[in-house]
């Protein structure tokens, strides 16, 4: 077990998805403290045992063969925030041993009794309701208007020389919902070279971990000569940069955090529309944003509109402050 100590730390749990880290990291940002991510696999028999029923030191162990150094002095940290179902045995875990020395907060739906943590951050889509949920519109995010303007510096020597305008195009995956498969890449990939020269613009693209190989060599391919650069995840992530340098950007409709990032810049975000079943958070998040005038979906075009970004991961922060209290004040002095 951990060695005893009153350092007060917070730990950000989650599987290492950028999607799922970067919200954690979009709260401990917005609440002015410095958290210790740890990337945990997935809990044994993770199918087959309620998190609530996993047992606890067998967690507690393999979270601990996962940890960085920081954390082996530490007995119990003073906060942990989880983020994706996988990571919810592992919290609870935490917070039976500690025994009310630390608070948990969970992001998204975890799907268990909300009893079993102290807080929990969803949104308003996944339709959860009481007394310790705070509910966001959207996904909560780490984009913010400081970082965007020093990507905006970093990148400038790449994506000055392009000719305006210039497209970005986040580009998504297959899932339980939606089918992103060679035929539907083809698909976009002609309407994204299609709209690119026809603006007489440039198109920058980036993959995210759930594009296939054969989706990204198809997208490749249509895509040749297209000015611009597409990202598959080799060297440098550029996806600050993107952001900071697109002029309009267009977001397959199978991810509703890369549509919460986009609509952080306030520049006019498209959905692109994929096959599939969908499902009724999907309609009630997409019909939000486009109520809401943060979003259309792409229908052949472009063009520009005005709309106030929106602010929920500071309201979920300024929330999340006033439970925390005393435990926040620690962290920030870093005591």
């Amino acid at each position: 077990m951990f060695a005893k100590t009153k350092m007060k730390q917070c730990w950000i749990i989650s599987e290492g998805a950028a999607g799922m880290e970067n919200q954690a990291l979009g709260l401990t940002n917005a609440l002015g403290i410095k958290p210790i991510c740890i990337r945990i696999p997935k809990p044994p028999l993770h199918n087959l045992i309620p998190p609530h029923l996993q047992f606890r030191d067998r967690l507690i162990r393999i979270l601990k063969e996962h940890a960085p150094k920081e954390i082996s002095n530490v007995k119990d940290p003073s906060i942990v925030i989880s983020c994706g179902h996988k990571s919810v045995a592992y919290s609870i875990a935490l917070r039976r041993k500690a025994r009310g020395e630390t608070h948990t907060i969970h992001i998204q739906n975890p799907r268990v009794n909300l009893r079993f943590f102290d807080l929990i951050i969803a949104p308003k889509h996944d339709k959860i309701k009481g007394k310790n949920v705070i509910t966001t519109n959207g996904a909560i995010h780490n984009i913010t208007k400081p970082k965007l303007d020093i990507a905006k510096k970093q990148f400038s020597n790449a994506f000055n020389p392009l000719e305006r305008p210039i497209i970005l195009a986040l580009i998504g995956g297959s899932s339980k919902r939606f089918v992103f498969d060679v035929q539907a890449a083809k698909k976009i990939g002609k309407e994204l070279r299609s709209i690119t020269l026809k603006k007489r613009g440039s198109l920058i693209a980036t993959t995210s971990r759930r594009t296939s190989k054969g989706v990204q060599e198809v997208l490749k391919n249509e895509l040749r000569g297209v000015p611009g650069s597409i990202w598959t995840g080799e060297g440098k992530n550029p996806f600050l940069g993107y952001l900071a340098h697109a002029d309009y950007i267009l977001v397959t409709c199978d991810s509703i955090t890369m549509t919460s990032e986009a609509v952080a810049t306030g520049k006019p975000v498209y959905i692109l529309n994929l096959e599939g079943r969908g499902s009724a958070r999907f309609k009630e998040f997409h019909a939000t944003f486009s109520e809401a005038g943060y979003i259309r979906w792409y229908k052949g075009d472009l063009s520009d509109w005005n709309y106030v970004i929106p602010t929920e991961t500071e309201l979920a922060a300024e929330k999340t402050k006033n439970f925390l209290g005393h435990k926040l004040l620690d962290l920030q002095q870093g005591l």
